[in-house]
């Protein structure tokens, strides 16, 4: 679905006689001819963050712009004003509910037309949520974006990462119909896919080919999930024009998916304890079109076997099971290596100083002895049993062994002070003040500890899909939505200098509801920072944050969200004035200060008093400054962030310093 810059490939001409696809077996299929979208299959996309391409459409999940009627699914693109859009259309997947690796995948679709219309079927690799895009492989098996002559073209396109200079590799062709365009009727889509070759079918003529065999393009030979969409506008089609007739309608007749016998495989743990029973192994893609024949190593027992897997009891070694697929035209062996799985120690690893009672366990093995062992921390129970308790007034680490009726095993377990937050993306070097922090560089830790997200998963499904936090490429960065109220994130920041400083902060926000506020080691030091509209949830803004107080050192920063807006990059600089702040003719020196500190006021107004707040609003000291320059005794004020409020003719100055 995106197109950037082009890669230079070895790729593989030439055309492929369709007669080779009848050593396929269907494995897999969505006929559409029920009542509503099978949900055991499908997920539905609910979003108006433009597919990352700047489309229009908000996809939604009525049945308006979804549904199965007539033997087909059917997704319609409307115009009409919907929440923060002015079209509407739907999007599905099957993302970790079906997913394949090699085969023919195929649909019958008839396809909408008209400028701006951009209908798809493709797939993403499943490991997206560990390496993002395009890192995880990209298969458009058809794509046609619509206007004039373009109705009768589609594409079939391959993208792959890394991502460089905002740029990736990728290949396609096309295909134009010899006549008409592909809404006049149902055509069929396809590639073939196996380990050496991706090829692009339309009708069951092949227009591209790309071989997959070369260095760089691995996410290729991992498991794929498929996506049905039909967008409006966006990058590559452009927007709807005066000529787009609405609704558009794509209507998908069935979804297909077949397989040689040397493009399945076996499915079941591959880390089993020894003697471990009830183990279940399948054939991933099974069909009864083809014959199987299982051989398991003479350690292991059968227990019983089905049409499509087998269940087994294992012995005391790891070994390999086998199975033999055998079609009309090829036959397969294929191995399962099977590791026998060492007990390993579970249990807290980062605790507080001083941490008492706490308790640390084993896998447990039939038949099985344990003796404990602890080094800098202490054992406080009987060191023979499956757990332990343990002190851990240091940091230190315990070990175990494990005889159990096979094997002899040992584990160790490192005990450490902290709670395992630590700066992203390297864990040795913190953000640095002065400086620019990326809003999606939110520190390691996960969930309670580095951040807080009142929803699962990643909304944006770019970047850091193992956490919860919501991630969204935008403004040439990775930005922070649906940053929702009460949900915050933290930062380990080195701050170089002791002084004052000012972030420039870019927010987006639809709303003028938008606030937050920020913290130092848990210390407010700016409070529901305004955030006005910007014109939209993508369009980003500068905001500036004046009289930000900080220490030299490492320290935690938090920003906390009261909703209604989007965070960008933060970009921390010292204020103009480092050792004085200066504000209506007040000056207060030095900045920060240990015992003493001077107060200067205009001297028409002498007397003043001065109330000294601590960070969270308590009122610590109320001074009275008698003359133009006073010295303010701050012996009694402990280390910390305060703010010196004065009052003069109505007006009050309220100034932040730090006492050492």
């Amino acid at each position: 679905m995106r197109k950037l810059i082009i890669f230079g490939i070895l790729t593989l001409y030439g055309v492929w006689a369709i007669g080779q696809s009848s050593c396929y077996q269907l494995v897999w299929s969505d006929e559409f001819n029920g009542n509503s979208l099978n949900r055991n299959v499908w997920n539905v996309e609910v979003n108006d963050q433009g597919g990352g391409n700047n489309e229009l459409q908000y996809y939604t999940d009525r049945t308006e712009n979804l549904r199965v009627e007539g033997g087909n699914l059917v997704i319609e693109a409307r115009k009409e004003n919907y929440l923060t859009r002015n079209y509407t259309s739907a999007r599905i997947t099957t993302q970790k509910k079906v997913s394949f690796r090699y085969g023919r995948i195929e649909a019958r679709m008839k396809l909408p037309y008209g400028k701006g219309i951009w209908p798809a079927f493709w797939m993403l690799g499943e490991s997206i949520s560990q390496v993002g895009w395009p890192n995880c492989g990209e298969i458009d098996i058809m794509e046609m974006i619509g206007g004039g002559t373009n109705d009768s073209k589609v594409h079939c396109t391959l993208h792959w990462g890394p991502m460089v200079n905002g740029g990736h590799p990728y290949y396609g062709l096309s295909y134009t119909l010899p006549s008409g365009k592909f809404a006049d009727d149902y055509h069929i889509f396809a590639v073939e896919w196996d380990d050496k070759a991706i090829r692009g079918f339309c009708d069951n003529t092949q227009y591209f080919v790309m071989d997959i065999t070369k260095a760089g393009l691995e996410a290729f030979h991992n498991p794929f999930f498929i996506i049905l969409n039909l967008a409006v506008g966006g990058n590559w089609p452009g927007n709807p024009d005066a000529t787009t007739v609405f609704p558009q309608k794509m209507y998908v007749d069935y979804v297909r998916v077949y397989k040689k016998t040397s493009q399945l495989g076996i499915e079941g743990k591959n880390e089993v304890q020894e003697n471990e029973n009830n183990l279940v192994f399948k054939i991933r893609g099974y069909t009864d079109s083809l014959t199987y024949q299982w051989n398991v190593p003479s350690s292991v027992t059968i227990l019983s076997q089905g049409a499509d897997s087998l269940k087994v009891k294992w012995g005391c070694n790891s070994d390999t099971i086998r199975l033999k697929v055998k079609g009309k035209c090829d036959s397969t062996i294929y191995t399962f290596p099977v590791k026998i799985k060492s007990p390993k120690i579970s249990g807290k690893k980062w605790v507080g100083d001083g941490m008492q009672g706490l308790i640390y366990r084993v896998d447990s093995l039939p038949g099985a002895t344990f003796k404990w062992q602890a080094n800098g921390v202490t054992l406080m129970s009987d060191s023979i049993f499956s757990w332990v308790k343990v002190n851990a007034l240091q940091e230190g680490s315990i070990k175990v062994n494990v005889t159990s009726v096979c094997n002899v095993y040992t584990d160790s377990f490192a005990i450490k002070f902290g709670d395992g937050q630590f700066p992203f993306p390297n864990a040795s070097k913190p953000a640095t003040i002065p400086g620019t922090i990326v809003a999606a560089n939110f520190d390691t830790g996960g969930e309670g500890v580095a951040y807080h997200d009142i929803d699962a998963g990643n909304k944006g499904n770019v970047y850091r899909l193992d956490e919860n936090v919501d991630i969204e490429a935008y403004d040439n960065s990775y930005t922070i939505g649906w940053f929702d109220n009460g949900e915050w994130v933290e930062y380990t920041v080195n701050v170089a200098k002791t002084a004052t400083y000012k972030a420039i902060i870019r927010v987006a926000s639809q709303l003028t509801t938008g606030s937050f506020s920020i913290y130092i080691d848990g210390q407010l030091i700016a409070e529901k920072v305004k955030v006005p509209s910007t014109g939209g949830w993508s369009t980003f803004a500068n905001l500036t944050v004046t009289g930000l107080a900080l220490t030299e050192g490492t320290h935690v920063l938090r920003i906390l969200s009261y909703g209604g807006f989007n965070l960008g990059k933060m970009t921390f600089i010292e204020s103009t004035e480092t050792q004085k702040i200066s504000q209506n003719s007040i000056r207060l020196y030095p900045n920060p200060a240990s015992k003493i500190a001077w107060i200067e006021l205009p001297s028409e107004s002498i007397p003043a008093y001065g109330k000294i707040f601590s960070i969270d609003g308590t009122l610590k000291e109320v001074v009275r400054i008698s003359t133009a320059r006073e010295k303010l005794d701050l012996s009694r004020l402990a280390a910390g962030y305060y703010y010196l409020s004065v009052e003069i003719s109505g007006n009050k100055t309220t100034l932040p310093f730090v006492v050492r």
